[in-house]
C-alpha cells in the first residue's frame, strides 16, 4: 500500500517496489500549495475511471498507475484490501488528481487541509 506523508511543504506518496513496477512510476512529490481539495472515499477503486495510460487495473479490484479521465491525468494506487482512501485534487503539475487507498483517510484529509 502506498504511504502518504507530509515532508516540509510537500506531500510525498511513497510506493512499494511492486507498485513502482506496476505503475511504471516512482514516488511522487506534490507541493502542498497545489492541493485544491481532499475527499474521503468509501470505495476508492470505483473512483478511478477513464482509460489506463500506464499501469494495471482490474475493475472493482485494484487500480495502480496513470489513467486519463476527460483528457486529464489521474494517478491511482488502490488495492482490493484497502477499502477506503482519498481523492486529492491538484492545481498544477503532472496530475489533475491522486486517488490513493489508505487506512486512515480522515487523518490524511485532516493533515492535508490543516493550516
Amino acid at each position: 500500500m502506498a504511504d502518504l506523508a507530509l515532508e516540509g511543504d510537500e506531500l510525498v506518496v511513497r510506493l512499494s517496489l511492486l507498485e513502482r513496477a506496476e505503475s511504471a512510476h516512482g514516488d511522487l512529490r506534490v507541493p502542498r500549495s497545489s492541493i485544491t481539495s481532499v475527499e474521503v472515499l468509501e470505495h476508492p477503486v470505483e473512483a478511478v475511471g477513464g482509460w489506463k495510460l500506464v499501469g494495471a487495473r482490474l475493475p472493482g479490484s485494484f487500480a495502480i498507475g496513470t489513467f486519463v479521465v476527460d483528457g486529464r491525468r489521474v494517478f491511482a494506487v488502490v488495492h482490493r484490501d484497502t477499502g477506503r482512501g482519498v481523492r486529492i485534487g491538484l492545481r498544477r503539475g503532472s496530475f489533475y488528481e491522486l486517488v490513493i487507498g489508505c487506512e486512515d483517510p480522515e487523518g490524511v484529509a485532516a493533515s492535508l487541509t490543516a493550516p
